[in-house]
Formats: C-alpha cells, sequence, structure tokens
C-alpha cells in the first residue's frame, strides 16, 4: 500500500488480510520517516501484538508474528496524537517452520562438541565444533535447505584460511567434504547425521541449557533494538570467520571458528561470559578431545589460552576483543543474515 496518510489526529487505518495456511506474517511501514505506530489484530479486533520503532534506522513499526489460518487486521497510527503524514504499508507472509532453531545444540553424555545453528527462513548455517585426528576442528554446512519431511540437509564443508590476526584478511578457501542432515523432534530435541570424508556419524541432540534457555521468534527486521545476542556474527570485510552466540539470562557461550597460523581450522571458546557493564567477557579456551566418530566418547579438556570481551554497541552492532596464546585481536562485528526471517531471541 503506497502513499497511504494519516489524515488527522487520533486517525487510525486499518487492513484486513486472510490467512489460508500457516505463515510467519510481517507488517512495516516505510517511506518517509513518519513516526507509526503499529498493530496485528485477531478477527474479533483484539490485538495480538504491538510496535512503536523497530529499529534504530527510523521510527516506522515493524512486527513479524507467526499465525495459523484465519482473518486478520493491521493497523496503523501516528505515534503523536495530534501527527498526521504519509506513509506506505508492507505485509508479507512467509512459509517457515512454527519455532526458530538457533541455538547451540549437543549431546550432553559426550561434552566438549557441540553444533551451533542459524535459522533464517527455509535455510539452517549450521557449524560444527569436533576433533580431528590433528586436534580441535570445525565444520560448516553453510546452506541446509529445508527439506519437504520437515530437516534440514545441505553440503559439509572444511575451510582453510588466514591466520586469525592476520590483516588484511583473505585468501579463505572451502572444501566440501560430505553432507549434513538435521532434524528436529520437538523444540528442544533434534537428531544429526553428517558425513566426513565418507565416514558418518549419527546424534542425538538437545539444546545446550547454561540458564534460562531464549525464546526465539522471527524478524524481518535489522534486531537492532534486540537485547539478546543469541545470533551468528561476523565481520562482512572478512568472509569465512565468525562467532556464534548462545545468550542465556546474564552469561553469554560465545564460539569463535577461525583459522591458526597455518591456516588449519581453529576453534575457541568462552563458556561463560559474564554480563558488564557495556557487554559480556570472559577466559577463553582451546578444547582437545577425541576424533568425531570415538565411541565411546571421552570427555574434552579445556585449556585456557586468553580472554574475550564483548562491547555491545546495539543490537545489531558489536566490538570482539579476544587474545590468544598473547595475540589480541578487535574485530568489529554485526549479525550475519542469509534469510528474510532472522532469530529475535529473548
Amino acid at each position: 500500500y503506497n502513499s497511504r496518510r494519516i489524515d488527522y489526529a487520533g486517525d487510525l487505518d486499518l487492513y484486513r488480510f486472510v490467512l489460508t495456511a500457516p505463515a510467519a506474517v510481517s507488517a512495516w511501514t516505510e517511506g518517509a520517516n513518519l513516526d507509526t505506530v503499529g498493530s496485528i489484530l485477531d478477527s474479533r479486533g483484539a490485538n495480538i501484538d504491538a510496535n512503536d520503532d523497530v529499529q534504530e534506522a527510523d521510527n516506522h513499526f515493524g512486527l513479524t508474528r507467526y499465525l495459523e489460518p484465519g482473518t486478520y487486521y493491521v493497523q496503523v497510527g501516528h505515534f503523536e496524537p495530534a501527527g498526521t503524514g504519509t506513509y506506505n504499508l508492507r505485509i508479507r507472509a512467509d512459509a517457515v517452520d512454527a519455532h526458530n532453531r538457533t541455538a547451540l545444540w549437543w549431546n550432553a553424555s559426550e561434552p566438549g562438541w557441540g553444533l551451533n545453528v542459524n535459522h533464517q527462513g527455509n535455510k539452517i548455517f549450521a557449524t560444527l565444533f569436533t576433533y580431528d585426528a590433528s586436534g580441535p576442528t570445525w565444520l560448516v554446512m553453510s546452506s541446509g535447505e529445508r527439506q519437504a519431511d520437515g530437516t534440514y540437509q545441505g553440503a559439509l564443508y572444511r575451510t582453510r584460511g588466514p591466520a586469525f590476526d592476520a590483516s588484511p584478511f583473505a585468501g579463505v578457501a572451502t572444501t566440501e567434504v560430505g553432507t549434513m542432515r538435521l532434524g528436529f523432534s520437538g523444540e528442544n530435541t533434534a537428531s544429526l547425521v553428517y558425513a566426513i570424508d565418507g565416514v558418518q556419524v549419527q546424534k542425538s541432540l538437545t539444546r545446550q541449557e547454561f540458564g534460562k534457555l531464549a525464546s526465539c521468534a522471527w524478524s524481518a527486521f535489522d534486531r537492532s533494538y534486540t537485547l539478546n545476542l543469541q545470533d551468528l556474527w561476523y565481520n562482512p570485510g572478512e568472509p569465512g570467520w565468525g562467532v556464534n552466540f548462545t545468550h542465556q539470562g546474564d552469561t553469554l557461550f560465545a564460539t569463535l571458528f577461525t583459522y591458526d597460523a597455518g591456516g588449519r581450522p581453529l576453534w575457541l571458546v568462552m563458556s561463560k561470559g559474564d554480563k558488564t557493564s557495556t557487554g559480556f567477557s570472559g577466559p577463553l579456551y582451546r578444547m582437545s578431545g577425541p576424533v568425531f566418530n570415538a565411541s565411546p566418547w571421552v570427555a574434552a579438556t579445556p585449556t585456557q589460552v586468553g580472554t574475550m570481551s564483548v562491547t555491545v554497541r546495539h543490537g545489531n552492532a558489536a566490538t570482539l576483543t579476544y587474545s590468544y596464546n598473547g595475540v589480541s585481536v578487535t574485530k568489529q562485528i554485526q549479525r550475519q543474515v542469509f534469510g528474510n526471517l532472522k532469530p529475535a531471541c529473548e
């Protein structure tokens, strides 16, 4: 809807839409920076959700809610009681899972390895943290597509790149080594099957819980006002490395995936980042553990190699500072986006 207008003080515009199948519905205004407020109402006119400003970039409202089939309304007004002006309204429905699976997943009987899942739209980016014959390693399913049966499947890659402190950071190379398939049987349970160089592994997973589990919904927006940091973060000028944040209560669990001096995959973990006045901070560990297909699994052992801190500017911008074996690194990071709908956790 283009060139819609709040004509007079207290004017409220109402738009009706009908869903014939479950979907994540996003509604927002754009165009001239009119300070709008918006609501999604049910068929009786009762409020389901409301918003004033959805992101720092402007004063437009924005809402994303997963809705069942039925009749609904979007209501648009002006934040100022006497305010008037012109706006454009956008409404979009996306057929996605009811639950966003963004979290750190593990098998509690096999401590020391894990799978970070970032769920956007009908795609999953999964980072596997484990070990091979040479030590700690990580692999990535960067594009796990949703299948007809509801699972997510894609190619699994091993990556090599410049040393973690390289400047400029360039020259990342990926090699396909197998496949990964991830299925969810509930909000907090999943099954994982993957193959590396012809060796297949099957695991049962649950969300790793070390505080109050974050609840992740869908968002079509930049999440600059989202206080929970749970997501995949990176520096867009340095593709090939990243950091996964799992945020529960006042604790941040961070898994950093990068490269050592020889270009091999290197992962480090801040398993207990405590809340500070500006973000989070804690010791940084390098893990040692059994090869990825070991059975029985022997618990991995941590060795502190430095510290990590995250300074938060807003919900979509932060500074990552860490030290590894005496070498300090500082990076500007933001949430990585690869889908129309992203996780918004709380």
